[in-house]
């Protein structure tokens, strides 16, 4: 019995996590095929070896993030203290840019409730609409470009999985179906008794009838 036992909890325990996973990339794809305005949005400066400016964007939506950064020129005349305050998938690359057509590099990545996937594009021109510049990112049209752009086959910008979010999307959506599952198996087995002590009294009449034709 406590062995049966076991191996139920065991395969309940398999069947949350693969539910979770499946949930997990179903949701993003719920997200990036949703994709609309920005439901919230902020603006920030990412400072980076004393002098190097970027100005930042970022829009969210459900399952979204959106993080665009374009470099400001020319650099600060006075050394500043180090500033990032956006993950890593999102932060510039550190290279030489160029000193015109405004460089914006822009990430999006996708997934509830935390990031698990990310792409990264650059433009080094300002007539490129994608990324939008930092001044007509308003969050209106961002999300639902990034989310088609995230969609196409794209070499120079890879996909990058986000372990940490991964990790904590599928645990959190594994726990809410072995809760679930757990409820299920708790609500049958309260059924299951229910009917076999309704059954008992029905059964024991029966056997008192049989005992009573056999007196007679």
């Amino acid at each position: 019995m406590r062995h049966n036992d076991a191996v139920r909890r065991l395969l309940g325990a398999i069947v949350s996590i693969l539910l979770g996973a499946v949930a997990t990339v179903t949701l993003a794809i719920i997200a990036l095929i949703g994709a609309d305005e920005s439901t919230g949005g902020s603006s920030s400066l990412l400072i980076r070896n004393g002098t190097e400016l970027w100005l930042v964007r970022r829009h969210e939506s459900f399952g979204l993030t959106w993080i665009n950064s374009e470099l400001y020129w020319p650099p600060l005349v006075n050394s500043q203290p180090t500033s990032i305050d956006i993950p890593w998938w999102a932060t510039p690359p550190e290279r030489q840019w160029p000193e015109t057509g405004l460089p914006r590099v822009a990430a999006l990545a996708v997934g509830w409730p935390a990031p698990f996937v990310a792409r990264r594009w650059i433009a080094l021109r300002s007539g490129e609409i994608f990324p939008l510049p930092h001044e007509l990112d308003d969050g209106r049209d961002s999300l639902r470009r990034a989310a088609g752009r995230f969609r196409e086959a794209d070499a120079a910008a890879p996909y990058l999985i986000l372990w940490r979010g991964l990790l904590l999307d599928v645990g959190v959506l594994s726990l809410a179906f072995g809760a679930l599952i757990w409820g299920l198996a708790t609500l049958r087995a309260a059924l299951f008794h229910r009917q076999e002590r309704n059954d008992e009294p029905h059964e024991q009449k029966q056997r008192d009838g049989e005992t009573g034709h056999a007196q007679e």
